[in-house]
């Protein structure tokens, strides 16, 4: 999977907290798009050098020519989905087993999500992966439990 170029449906599990974050310039940012903070602290899209600050739950366009923002650091909003559980496809060294409960989750870029952590960003821990111990593979949907405030202490 790569960055998001159109809006994705994430599948959330049961309810989920959000917040507003500041879009940094010339950025679309996709509804579903897996989010990171810059190195200024407002939105970016999602990189190594960031920290995960949530999923967007909405689209918003602030790229240069495009109204309301015209591209302007700060000057549009968009929500986040900021702690909760989604359904994740998550790359692992091998074929899920239930040992990997517990197992940190790493973003990529904005939809492409490792349990790798060497250059990548700390989203969450896998909570459930019964369908990929089923399927067998080594890139399979999970359930993932996120939380900004705790990434960092996850796992």
């Amino acid at each position: 999977m790569t960055a998001l170029t159109a809006n994705l449906g994430r599948k959330y599990q049961g309810e989920y907290r959000k917040s507003a974050f500041d879009v940094a310039a010339n950025l679309e940012v996709f509804t579903g798009q897996c989010m990171c903070t810059s190195a200024t602290g407002i939105v970016n899209s999602t990189s190594a050098a960031g920290d995960f600050c949530g999923f967007a739950v909405g689209h918003v366009d602030n790229r240069t020519n495009v109204l309301p923002g015209l591209g302007v650091a700060r000057a549009v909003e968009v929500d986040l989905a900021i702690e909760g559980f989604v359904h994740l496809d998550v790359a692992n060294g091998a074929a899920f087993t239930h040992d990997d409960v517990g197992l940190p989750v790493y973003t990529i870029d904005g939809n492409s999500f490792t349990t790798t952590a060497t250059a990548n960003s700390k989203v969450g821990v896998i909570v459930n992966c019964d369908d990929a111990v089923v399927s067998g593979g080594n890139t399979e949907q999970v359930l993932v439990y996120f939380n900004t405030a705790l990434a960092h202490l996850l796992a």
